[in-house]
């Protein structure tokens, strides 16, 4: 796992090389396009945990806590889903019921 990379006074953190084979290895999705979603670098990946790390000292020597690791994970740059796919522009105000019956792909063949 990534967390045995350096210890500091019995604590572990996770340094910029983990973190980066983390972020290409588990998080991305390798259908992805490489242009238009390019792979994590030790630069960005600095960024990121300085920005997500809560002990400044501990951002500042290129390392993660798991506090700053959890930040991250429950953060808006880890979404599973593109935030503007969340924004609904439908008009939803039918009975949950009409949108099952009206999704249905048999709905010609009864007629309805």
């Amino acid at each position: 796992m990534y967390w045995n990379v350096s210890r500091c006074g019995g604590n572990k953190y996770l340094g910029v090389p983990a973190f980066v084979q983390f972020l290409n290895q588990t998080q991305r999705d390798p259908r992805l396009n490489e242009i238009l979603h390019p792979y994590a670098n030790p630069e960005n990946a600095l960024d990121c945990m300085k920005q997500h790390e809560p002990d400044a000292n501990i951002a500042k020597n290129g390392q993660l806590s798991l506090a700053g690791f959890l930040s991250y994970l429950m953060s808006d740059s880890n979404y599973i889903v593109n935030s503007t796919k969340l924004e609904c522009s439908d008009n939803m105000d039918q009975p949950l019921a009409h949108y099952f019956i009206n999704s249905s792909h048999n709905t010609y063949l009864t007629g309805q």
